[in-house]
């Protein structure tokens, strides 16, 4: 593979990623950004605990509802929901 292939297979990649991150709800987007920030940010401590009591509560609310069990992740696969 030349490095002008690799190039462009990476921008089909790159495309293909930031039309699917667009096309996901803003609940799912905030959520992924609020996640991004706690992994890649120099946080303050208040601020780094409330992101982790948000992503507390959504972890609730996602085991209650069984949406990671093998049939909710099996028909969000075969519908294209899943990320």
């Amino acid at each position: 593979m030349t490095s002008a292939r690799g190039e462009e297979i990476a921008q089909r990649v790159i495309h293909g990623a930031r039309r699917r991150f667009n096309s996901l709800s803003d609940e799912v987007r905030r959520a992924i950004d609020d996640e991004n920030l706690l992994v890649n940010s120099e946080l303050t401590v208040g601020v780094t605990e409330a992101l982790l009591q948000q992503l507390h509560e959504r972890l609730i609310l996602w085991e209650a509802e069984n949406l990671g069990n093998l049939e909710a992740v099996s028909k969000a696969h075969s519908s294209g929901g899943l990320l």
